[in-house]
């Protein structure tokens, strides 16, 4: 990562990219986007300000050093925590806008950035009120600089470094992911850089405190547009719910900027941003410099800057994986180079009319040139006398302490969850609260780890009596962490408890142990001989670590397993997951909830004869979607999943499904009369069914309707239709089908949308 700092392996601009003009319209948006109402406090803001001297303490604990920068919302100070003799940072609200809906904001953004732990993100440690005026916030002090200034001052940073700093922000990305959080707020000036162990390069991911928490929606008309327009996706504009596919664009944005020097979008205006963020295809990395990049590259940057967050990458794993991939010299596994590069190819052809090129087009763009030789991928050593200076000319010395950014104004409340006829399923994986529980569980003290391991492991339960009820003790390793356990009712699957697999863990023997493995089974995979058969009934990975044949294999050491959970799962080559499916013979469910793992080829080989549920959720590309032959002749019974086109008639042949949930559906009559050839159905659901938007006819209908008509152990009859279609289709369908099976009284009909 170091290499960029040397001028030589630099992009060779006679000037910073950004034209001053636009970049002083950039810097000037946030100003055009309200935030919050000013109080009495407003017309005193010198007066409060002079409450905050050098040398003085903060909450008896901090004592303030100096200035580092101020913004719009917030004043940031360099302090000595005195008890630990620690430097830290501390940020004030800025005393214009104080109010208690400020410090509501102000608190909820240091309650969210406390509970993130890792070595990528700046963390906080303390919060409160200075003088019963001021909020503030300790955090992480770095001694560095962020992205934005080491490209403004420098240029363009080589592809190779771009890389390897975008992949320490994807590991923190994905850490606060797992944990909820979306930053919402990605950009190079939250990028800061500093030195670590033997000079290498560390970067920090500042500000997670404006996120909202991924089930929490947004609009305009309750809460304010957060952080720059120049780096908001398309949906950050609008009325619509926002995930964690929003921070992916937000990194493209971010990736494009330390390529090329500007973004891909500039503008004068808010709406300006929003016209092209929201319709304008993105320009390639040589749109902008006429400058060649690697094809692997302007996939990569491309499929971030997708409109459509399902086009983009699902996850910051995901766009992980290929970054570390193109280091390697390899192709990206999520990202087709040549596939993407033409369809970007075609939209900029077809884009007939020039739109507003004066607000768009950096203007004075000069050519410059690229070291996209292999050895631009590889890290370099720097030697201790060349450390840069991140410090900046003093004519900068204001625009360098600009430190804090403007933040949204209220953290909307997370909102429920939308009702769905699966909440058992989720609630036996408990994805939410295992990542809630167990996210703090990622370091690991491998000195303790080895220690441990010196000696044979030993099995981990027990068992005994205590008032007459039947307990297993497990006593796991006391400085380490295996993972994390849920502890669900055998009969009502509703959730007992969490634990984690450390020290001593007390369990009801007759319960179901879902287990969450931690980094340090996949690093020592022995320390899987501790578990005994039934120990573990339910195996859950997530996206924390890459899934190989190798820990697959390992991992087929815990026997007894009867649900596998893929949750967010990536997998190292496609189709590694569905060709070791086989070395988990007794299992009986697989839940996948992931649009990484390819089962394009899963042949009836690699399922385990007992499997009797499939289960399939999201929404998944069709090329990587199972091929229904593979359930043929087996004792199946539940089945959710998308159904490639042409597969219904191998859907027809799964005789023993009895609860048949099909996602992205249609409701062709043919496709129709093909699942109502499975006479033992009792149960079927239509998700997100695709209608085109336009009335079925009579006789359709009447086709539909006689069709589910037929099915003579049918008990429930859902359908949801995709947004934006018309309600009087579901209604049509679900009131004729009343009409005819009208003497079947123990026939639910249900539909929303």
């Amino acid at each position: 990562m170091t290499s960029f700092f040397f001028q030589e392996q630099r992009c060779q601009c006679k000037v910073p990219l950004v034209d001053a003009k636009i970049k002083a319209a950039r810097s000037a948006l946030p100003s055009a986007l309200p935030f919050g109402t000013r109080t009495g406090f407003a017309g005193d803001d010198e007066k409060l300000k002079l409450a905050i001297k050098e040398g003085e303490l903060v909450a008896n604990a901090f004592q303030i050093i100096e200035l580092l920068g101020e913004g719009g919302m917030a004043s940031v100070y360099k302090a000595r925590q005195t008890a630990l003799n620690r430097i830290c940072a501390i940020k004030f609200l800025a005393p214009s806008l104080v109010s208690s809906d400020n410090f509501q904001r102000f608190r909820d953004e240091a309650l969210i950035s406390a509970a993130l732990n890792h070595k990528s993100i700046c963390h906080i440690y303390d919060m409160g009120i200075h003088k019963g005026v001021l909020p503030y916030y300790a955090m992480d002090y770095i001694d560095g600089g962020n992205l934005e200034e080491v490209i403004s001052f420098n240029g363009p940073i080589s592809v190779g470094s771009t890389l390897e700093i975008f992949l320490e922000i994807c590991d923190g990305l994905a850490y606060a992911h797992r944990k909820g959080v979306i930053h919402k707020d990605l950009k190079p000036a939250n990028f800061m850089l500093f030195y670590g162990e033997e000079d290498s390069i560390g970067v920090k991911v500042l500000d997670f405190g404006i996120s909202e928490l991924a089930q929490q929606k947004r609009s305009r008309a309750n809460s304010q547009v957060v952080g720059s327009a120049a780096y908001m996706s398309p949906e950050q504009f609008g009325n619509i719910k926002i995930d964690k596919r929003t921070d992916i664009y937000s990194l493209g944005v971010s990736m494009f900027q330390t390529l090329t020097g500007v973004t891909p979008f500039e503008g004068s205006s808010v709406e300006e941003l929003e016209r092209a963020h929201r319709t304008i295809p993105a320009p390639s990395l040589q749109d902008k410099t006429e400058q060649p990049f690697p094809a692997a590259i302007e996939a990569i940057v491309a499929k971030c800057l997708e409109k459509d967050p399902d086009r983009r990458y699902q996850s910051a794993s995901e766009l992980a994986i290929d970054l570390q991939r193109v280091l390697d010299d390899k192709e990206p596994q999520f990202a087709d180079s040549l596939v993407l590069a033409q369809e970007n190819a075609k939209k900029r052809t077809n884009l007939v009319l020039p739109i507003l090129l004066t607000s768009l087009v950096v203007t004075g763009l000069t050519a410059y040139t690229l070291t996209l030789s292999k050895d631009v991928f590889n890290k370099t050593t720097m030697p201790k006398s060349a450390k840069p200076n991140f410090a900046k000319p003093n004519s900068a010395k204001e625009e360098e302490k600009k430190a804090a950014t403007e933040v949204n104004k209220d953290l909307s409340r997370a909102v429920p969850k939308d009702d769905s006829p699966f909440e058992k399923v989720d609630s036996l994986t408990g994805a939410g609260q295992l990542e809630s529980q167990f996210s703090n569980l990622y370091n690991l003290d491998t000195a303790a780890v080895e220690d441990y391991c010196k000696k044979p492991v030993e099995p981990y339960r027990s068992q005994y009596e205590r008032e007459g009820k039947r307990l297993y003790r497990f006593s796991f390793p006391t400085k380490f962490s295996l993972g994390g356990i849920s502890v669900y009712n055998k009969d009502s699957k509703a959730l007992l408890f969490n634990v984690i697999a450390q020290n001593i863990a007390e369990v009801p023997i007759d319960t179901i142990c879902a287990f969450t493995p931690d980094k340090a089974l996949f690093l020592y995979p022995q320390l899987l001989n501790g578990f005994k058969r039934g120990d573990i009934n339910m195996l859950i990975f997530t996206g924390d670590e890459v899934l190989t044949a190798k820990i697959l294999k390992d991992f087929s050491r815990l026997n007894g397993i009867k649900d596998l959970c893929l949750i967010e799962s990536i997998e190292s080559e496609a189709g590694i997951v569905q060709r070791n499916l086989c070395l988990y013979p007794e299992l009986e469910r697989i839940y996948v909830q992931t649009v990484s793992l390819d089962f394009s080829r899963l042949g009836r080989a690699d399922l385990p004869a007992r499997l009797k549920n499939f289960t399939h959720f999201g929404k998944t590309q069709e090329a990587k979607l199972p091929a229904l032959s593979a359930f043929a002749g087996m004792r199946l019974q539940h089945l959710e999943t998308k159904v490639k086109a042409g597969d219904y008639q191998n859907l027809s042949q799964l005789k023993s499904v009895e609860t048949l949930v099909l996602h992205e559906a249609s409701l062709k009559p043919e496709d129709i009369r093909a699942v109502a050839q499975i006479a033992g159905l009792k149960k079927l659901t239509w998700l997100d069914c695709n209608i085109q938007n336009k009335p079925i006819g009579n006789a359709e209908t009447s086709e539909i309707v006689a069709a589910i008509s037929r099915l003579p152990l049918l008990e429930e009859v859902q359908i949801q239709l995709r947004r934006g279609t018309k309600n009087e289709i579901e209604t049509t369908i679900i009131g004729a089908l009343e009409a005819k099976v009208r003497h079947r009284k123990n026939l639910k009909l249900l539909s929303w949308q």
